[in-house]
């Protein structure tokens, strides 16, 4: 890992913190504040969200494995290549 310092930010920045970032949202909208009240805010002065079941099983059990999948890609591709 030969980098200088701008590197090394752009790294944490881009390959920890933004997916950990979205890892976080998904597990907060699933779990935390409720697939069905994120459904209700996203109605509010707009036409119905057709794919709301889909979308509740989506970020609740696949986004977080997916991007929990992406941060340790990223760690391996870094220290271990």
């Amino acid at each position: 890992m030969n980098k200088d310092l701008l590197d090394t930010y752009d790294w944490i920045s881009n390959s920890i913190l933004l997916p950990v970032g979205g890892f976080m949202m998904a597990i907060f909208t699933g779990y935390v504040w409720g697939a069905k009240h994120a459904i209700a805010e996203v109605n509010k002065g707009h036409k119905r969200f057709m794919i709301g079941q889909g979308w509740a099983l989506l970020i609740r059990y696949v986004v977080p494995v997916l991007i929990f999948f992406i941060i340790v890609v990223g760690i391996y591709d870094t220290f271990f290549r």
